[in-house]
């Protein structure tokens, strides 16, 4: 249910994420540059070849998924 009240999660080097403009790509953060608002993700999309998925996206753009698993 929507709660507009509630905090949006703060992302972190590590969480999984999807691109809210690209669904089906969904990623891990693994880097975070706070003063430019943006992230470094390594994106799973499906089709696109290994050297092509690390790209720099703005944090708004990103969902968390999941946080990963304490080991």
């Amino acid at each position: 249910m929507f709660n507009p009240g509630a905090e949006k999660p703060e992302l972190e080097v590590g969480d999984y994420v999807q691109n809210l403009r690209v669904p089906e790509a969904l990623g891990i953060i693994i880097a975070i540059h706070v003063a430019d608002k943006r992230a470094t993700v390594d994106w799973d999309i499906p089709g696109l070849e290994d050297e092509n998925t690390v790209t720099t996206t703005y944090l708004t753009s990103l969902r968390l998924i999941a946080k990963p698993a304490n080991c």
